[in-house]
């Protein structure tokens, strides 16, 4: 059934769009119908524009099942230009629609391809490391409860030398307390600000001494331990950095394009 809710998917999308053979001198016909070619640059077309469609068809039987769908567009095309619909006003819309789009597309791929070099992109990632370069992260642990005296409590059996994570996970009235009271690892700013600065201001493994009171309640926190802040590699987000320039760039060629064309918008 998937194979099939494909088929007519692809066949509806195809006649909609008016399939045409893609020209090419290299392209190797694969099949005719009335006068129409389908070749192998027409299959590979059809491959993107399918996209998940296809996965649901055998591997092997892809470039079948693609080949047939093109003929049964032409097929389909050929009737409605026989019965006039290549004639309609809606038509004619829609072909002025699909032929903007092919054309954005085509000119975005082009200037994408060339507004974003590698130098652009290694230097917008040291430019984001910079920014994290030596900042502090720590981990903490914390046990929360509704009062002061409940968290002064806790501190005095803390200070015989009690278990912190035994104590959270009995006493905690917060979400981490059956993990021992663990936030893990957090950057400064991360937190409520009464929160952040108690656990900034804490030694490693040291705990606070004197409850700290938040809009949650009542916490007594630890720092487990500290790091410098974690960077991924260059190599890691290279592609994500390129695609965020280059709609940065875009945008200002769609900018400087409505600044030099003249736009009507009418309001409702």
């Amino acid at each position: 059934m998937g194979f099939l809710r494909a088929g007519v998917a692809g066949i509806a999308l195809f006649a909609m769009a008016n399939v045409t053979t893609l020209h090419a001198q290299d392209a190797k016909v694969l099949a005719t119908v009335d006068g129409h070619e389908v070749t192998d640059k027409d299959v590979a077309f059809a491959r993107t524009t399918l996209g998940e469609a296809l996965g649901q068809i055998p591997a092997d039987q892809q470039e079948p099942f693609i080949i047939n769908l093109l003929v049964e567009s032409h097929l389909l095309a050929d009737a409605a230009r026989k019965d006039g619909l290549d004639k309609t006003e809606d038509y004619k819309r829609q072909l002025t629609w699909l032929e903007a789009q092919a054309l954005r597309d085509a000119y975005v791929k082009k200037r994408a391809s060339e507004l974003v070099t590698d130098a652009d992109v290694k230097a917008r990632y040291d430019e984001a490391r910079a920014q994290v370069a030596d900042k502090k992260e720590i981990q903490v642990s914390h046990i929360l409860v509704k009062t002061e005296d409940e968290a002064k409590a806790i501190i005095a059996e803390l200070d015989k030398d009690a278990d912190f994570a035994e104590l959270a996970k009995a006493k905690s009235t917060g979400p981490s307390g059956p993990r021992g009271g663990d936030l893990g690892f957090f950057g400064e700013g991360r937190m409520v600000p009464e929160f952040d600065k108690a656990a900034f201001a804490l030694a490693k493994g040291a705990y606070t001494k004197e409850p700290v009171k938040t809009q949650f309640g009542y916490h007594v926190i630890k720092k487990v331990d500290e790091r410098t802040a974690a960077f991924p590699e260059l190599k890691d987000v290279s592609d994500r950095i390129k695609q965020g320039l280059q709609a940065e760039k875009l945008q200002t060629i769609v900018k400087e394009l409505r600044e030099q064309a003249k736009v009507d918008i009418k309001k409702p």
